[in-house]
């Protein structure tokens, strides 16, 4: 297996040489697109030729050309994802270099996505989602994911600060003029039924409205597993004038299922084999519930033809109710104690960001200026209670018999936790672009993070931390088929609850980049970046208690190469390939782990390529046919390297057909059924059964 998927791995990066992409909000640095192969589309979110977005509003909150841009933007748009019929964002997020995505099977209680070897955070149109609680894989409201990578989302704030790892941005769909509306549903293997609908109904000239929702439930291949899911989300656009739009978004979700915490690495990676798709608990257990609700309202107004305003408010809550039987302490061979465990965790979030936005112009030069102001409260609350010391059993998981139902360990001596971070900042952004040629991007956010943590052990520790965080870049024109750029950025974080070793920090970050975005023709284009992060004041895992407890001190370092393809040779042919490969390590020890070690969950070489063709005429009008392929190395299981994963590789295969009024696909992921494990964030760090040969099929009807 490791010889194939180094082999998967060696074909993968032969084919790429580079991809840019990207999305919008509004600025004059958009006057002249690329067109690659398609005709181009002009959605809410920006301009997009196939598989290919033309501009990006994530990186600079205005719209802008992506090649004039410098610095790694990566955008998954809509007709990717449907050709490719995801089923989450986890899937989705596959096409873009250097990213981990969540564990499907997880309970979402926490965001454990990875950008170029980092914790990253996910988006929603621009706010904080922090742990990305509810039925956060759901796809139904995505226009398109914009990737930001490294701290390079300065403007952006909320939640607990400036991000550092990374930031995931689910660009919603918008209300539109035109009235539109889908109803389909999706089945599959494992018992999958999945109906969604999307209705955009204009009310009147100065009213639209659109509502999309989703609701799922399926089983698994793991026993016992059965889930169940929904999400609505409405949103309004009102348009009192022509200068002035104002906009509406609710969203409420919700997850429901049982608690998984995978395997151990004995009888998965080493020693007597075990039951790759055992579920361990007491097949009764309790599901684990989680929530989200939230409410935005955006005013933007347009002052004159230089000047406009940008005005957002947002209140989210949400929650997690975690019931589990975890394994914690082996007995020799496949014998672990078992021990009931209940986790909750409770947030309320509420932010504001208003900024000031100019556009200039003179013969030679283009010049877009951002002024702004952001603030955000949020209290996070959690109660964890375990009955370390009292197991309820000893299973052997080589022949498991788990009689002991599930019961609320009520140890009189839970766990419990608060942390209120509130953040605020002024941020500054000026682009300037000489002779259409030579474009540069500066600015900076004075970001202030305050943390105030207690919790019932003895922890009651105040930390206020301001900082300016510059922000700097410029992309030159070589060519008309080249771009050379280079920036620096930094972040700063605070820190979610969690049980902590000594007092926490907010988390600081620096990343420098480098790289070429490129069209070398009308039908190839992309971008090769290099770039290093280095992060301090950072939460490691403590494997001498299982990462029950953190080690807030550590200190990391993430290099490497991102590259980004988008090959488009006719309008019926699309392939979008990547590449990365990533180096991150420890560079401080942290308590019994050394410097030097790797960070669990990040592979060396990782890529996918994706292949799509549509017959445009004849008799096969409407018929499309897919096949893709991705590939990892292997993956640290923990920050000890004691266990490694080892590398794997998947083909996807999707045959399909639309017009007008109609499309259904079939798709088939895993198609070989290939045999692997992958790495679950449960602790320190568990092990998964990679997901086996899965069918679905889709239809539905367009009005």
């Amino acid at each position: 297996m490791l010889q194939r998927s180094a082999l998967c791995l060696a074909v993968l990066s032969a084919l790429m040489p580079v991809s840019s992409l990207a999305e919008g909000q509004s600025s004059d640095l958009l006057d002249d697109i690329t067109v690659v192969g398609n005709k181009v589309t002009n959605t809410t979110a920006g301009e997009v030729d196939g598989y290919q977005a033309l501009t990006a509003d994530s990186a600079t909150k205005t719209r802008t050309p992506l090649k004039k841009i410098p610095q790694s933007v990566q955008v998954v748009p809509k007709k990717l994802m449907e050709d490719q019929q995801v089923q989450s964002v986890g899937e989705a997020l596959k096409n873009v270099s250097g990213v981990v995505p969540n564990q499907k099977l997880m309970t979402p209680g926490w965001e454990t996505t990875k950008v170029r070897g980092f914790a990253a955070e996910q988006l929603q149109d621009g706010s904080t989602l922090y742990y990305n609680m509810g039925d956060r894989e759901s796809t139904v409201n995505i226009e398109r994911v914009e990737v930001l990578k490294g701290a390079n989302a300065v403007l952006h704030g909320g939640g607990s600060g400036t991000p550092i790892g990374g930031v995931v941005n689910l660009v919603s769909k918008m209300p539109q003029a035109e009235k539109s509306g889908k109803v389909g549903v999706t089945v599959g293997s494992h018992g999958l039924v999945k109906p969604t609908f999307d209705i955009n109904q204009p009310l009147n000239e100065k009213a639209q409205l659109r509502v999309t929702g989703e609701y799922s439930q399926s089983k698994s291949q793991v026993d016992v597993i059965e889930r169940e899911s929904y999400n609505l989300n409405p949103s309004l656009k009102l348009l009192p004038s022509d200068k002035t739009t104002v906009t509406l978004q609710g969203k409420t979700s919700r997850w429901e299922g049982q608690d998984y915490q995978g395997l151990p690495a004995e009888g998965t990676l080493k020693g007597t084999p075990i039951d790759r798709n055992l579920f361990i608990g007491n097949k009764d257990l309790p599901n684990s519930v989680s929530k989200s609700d939230s409410l935005a309202a955006t005013v933007d107004h347009k002052l004159n033809d230089t000047w406009s305003v940008n005005a957002k408010v947002r209140s989210a809550e949400g929650e997690y109710d975690e019931k589990a039987q975890v394994f914690l302490f082996p007995m020799g061979g496949n014998t672990w104690t078992l021990h009931n465990m209940r986790m909750y965790d409770q947030q309320k979030d509420s932010s504001v960001d208003a900024n000031l936005k100019g556009e200039f112009k003179t013969a030679k030069t283009k010049t877009a200026v951002v002024l702004g102001a952001e603030s955000s409260n949020l209290d996070d609350s959690a109660v964890m209670d375990y009955d370390m010391m009292t197991p309820t059993a000893m299973v052997d998981l080589s022949n498991p018999t788990f009689s002991t139902p599930y019961t609320d360990p009520n140890t009189g001596f839970p766990w419990s936790g608060t942390v209120a971070n509130k953040t605020s900042g002024v941020y500054a952004q000026v682009q300037h672009s000489i002779n259409d040629r030579v474009h540069l991007l500066g600015g900076a956010k004075l970001a202030k993070v305050d943390i105030d943590f207690q919790d019932n052990m003895g922890g009651d520790d105040k930390t206020s931390k301001t900082k300016l965080l510059p922000r700097a870049g410029v992309a030159v024109d070589v060519n008309d088929k080249a771009t050379l750029f280079a920036s620096y950025s930094e972040g700063l974080r605070g820190v979610p609850w969690a049980n902590y070793t000594d007092t926490p920090k907010p988390v600081e970050a620096k990343q420098k980049e480098a790289g070429v975005k490129f069209a070398l023709s009308k039908k190839l284009s992309g971008s090769v970046a290099a770039y290093q992060i280095d992060r301090k004041n950072t939460n490691v895992a403590d494997p001498a208690t299982g990462g029950i407890t953190v080690i807030p001190n550590g200190a990391e370092r993430s290099k490497g190469v991102d590259v980004d393809v988008v090959w488009q040779p006719t309008p019926e042919f699309s392939v979008s390939t990547n590449y990365a490969n990533t180096d991150a390590k420890l560079i401080k020890a942290a308590g019994a782990i050394p410097a030097g070690n790797k960070l669990a969950g990040v592979p060396e070489h990782s890529g996918r390529i994706w292949g799509n063709y549509q017959f445009k005429q004849g008799r096969a009008k409407g018929v499309s046919v897919g096949a893709g392929v991705s590939a990892q190395s292997g993956v640290m299981l923990d920050s000890s390297n004691v266990d490694k994963i080892g590398a794997y590789h998947t083909f996807d295969a999707k045959v399909g057909y639309e017009n007008k009024r109609f499309e259904t696909a079939l798709t088939v992921k895993n198609l070989t059924n290939e045999k692997y494990f992958d790495r679950i964030e449960y602790f320190s760090g568990h092990v998964t059964p990679g997901e086996d040969r899965t069918v679905y099929l889709s239809t539905a009807v367009k009005f």
